[in-house]
């Protein structure tokens, strides 16, 4: 799907670790070598196919190499830097979005990885050009949370609009009023589709820490200009 492409493409321009699990290979129609020739297509090559990307077939269904999969990732992690304090605002990273229907308290959804600080339900937060707050929050086993801590995935609903791309980042604030100043700080400064660009990509690589400088505009309520080069993508390039 179109979303999956999209994460795939924001995890080789973040440079982040990358393990890929085809699954649904319980069905007689299932066709790795297939799936693994699209990948390749999109920059994921496969040690199958002579690249460093470990590639998993599992079945959620049937539970084959789920302990394989969870072990590999597990390993991996050991040796990455994850260490991130849980105290302060929350702060997250956008890997889905768009509008939901049927879902509690509206239409507006978005799916986020918690990278900083904790995020709470009532929890204002600005992300991109709209603010919003949190109102609603599910794992990603399909159960609410009430908080979310770095490291942890939710669907979050309270979007005023919704996030319209992986990458987007996301950040707590103390007031829907704090949310309005800074969203109004940056369509003075650099105009709606900068300002746009400014709040939502940190300038460093995933995982690196590198939101202080926007932090300190919320703390301290000073102006930086930043100019910035993206792709048509939307990915900072570094």
């Amino acid at each position: 799907t179109q979303s999956t492409w999209e994460v795939i493409q924001l995890a080789i321009d973040t440079e982040v670790p990358i393990v890929v699990a085809i699954n649904k290979m319980d069905r007689a129609e299932a066709d790795s070598d297939k799936v693994m020739l699209e990948l390749m297509e999109r920059g994921i090559i496969v040690e199958e196919l002579g690249g460093k990307v470990t590639c998993i077939p599992i079945s959620a269904k049937k539970q084959t190499n789920i302990d394989k999969l969870t072990s590999l990732i597990e390993t991996i992690a050991i040796g990455l830097p994850l260490d991130e304090a849980i105290d302060g605002r929350g702060q997250a990273l956008v890997i889905e979005s768009g509008l939901v229907k049927g879902e509690r308290f509206g239409t507006m959804a978005g799916s986020v990885v918690c990278t900083r600080g904790t995020l709470s339900i009532d929890d204002h937060f600005v992300c991109g050009r709209a603010a919003g707050k949190i109102r609603y929050m599910r794992d990603d086993f399909g159960q609410p949370v009430k908080k979310m801590t770095p490291g942890r995935a939710a669907h979050i609903i309270g979007f005023k609009e919704p996030p319209n791309r992986p990458g987007m980042r996301l950040y707590a604030v103390n007031s829907d009023k704090d949310a309005a100043i800074i969203l109004s700080q940056k369509s003075k400064l650099f105009g709606e589709e900068k300002a746009t660009s400014f709040l939502s990509f940190s300038g460093e690589k995933l995982g690196t820490g590198g939101d202080s400088e926007f932090q300190a505009r919320i703390d301290e309520d000073k102006a930086y200009g930043v100019i910035s080069k993206v792709s048509r993508t939307g990915i900072l390039e570094t």
